[in-house]
């Protein structure tokens, strides 16, 4: 059997949600473990849309989980380098897309 990846997703953007998180699902050796979001409505949403995923109010609650193993960071390149450091502060592979 082969090992997955949990990966963590700091936030429910379009690119999340449409490109991201199904990308994840879709490979072999990838778990979709947890969603972060300070929105509550988007959080409603993701439940809906992805039921097994556990959800987190707050980004640094989603990184403070030891099971996350990889971070993916959806949000404006602004915040790529200060989310990234803090993925990696806790021994997560980050990944950051510019758009």
């Amino acid at each position: 059997m082969t090992h997955k990846v949990k990966w963590g997703v700091l936030g429910f953007a379009r690119i999340a949600k449409l490109e991201a998180i199904p990308a994840i699902l879709r490979s072999a050796n990838s778990e979709l473990y947890a969603v972060a979001s300070g929105d509550p409505q988007k959080r409603e949403e993701c439940a809906q849309m992805f039921p097994d995923a556990k959800l987190y109010g707050s980004y640094d609650d989603l990184l403070a989980d030891p099971d996350v193993q990889a971070v993916y960071v959806p949000l404006p390149n602004s915040l790529h380098k200060e989310w990234a450091i803090k993925a990696m502060r806790q021994g997560n592979t980050c990944y950051a897309r510019s758009r």
